[in-house]
């Protein structure tokens, strides 16, 4: 199910209150690129600490909003746990593919 636009506004919350605590590198766009748009290439390597969206919708809802890092810290990881139920979506904090070291966090 996508986000919705209130859901989009609270998963700004979390990337800002990630962004404040355990990872100040995290780029937070006020509009993110939009990763339906990207070719294979791209998907096979997106960009590290940075907000993008998968799949816009017409009400300013995501299909889907991630950011990807590389070997994330227990840090990162518990504090994501932590906050990723303000969110009322599905979530995700995971390897970005199998034995990769980039991992994947959002919500879809």
């Amino acid at each position: 199910m996508a986000l919705s636009f209130s859901n989009v506004q609270n998963a700004y919350k979390v990337f800002n209150e990630i962004k404040k605590t355990v990872l100040p590198e995290l780029r937070i766009n006020s509009w993110p690129e939009d990763m339906a748009d990207w070719s294979e290439r791209e998907r096979e390597n997106p960009h590290l600490c940075k907000v993008y969206g998968f799949d816009r919708k017409s009400d300013d809802g995501w299909e889907s909003l991630v950011f990807f890092v590389k070997n994330p810290s227990d840090e990162l990881k518990q504090k994501f746990d932590e906050l990723k139920s303000m969110v009322r979506n599905s979530s995700i904090a995971r390897p970005y593919g199998e034995g990769s070291n980039i991992w994947k966090f959002g919500w879809f």
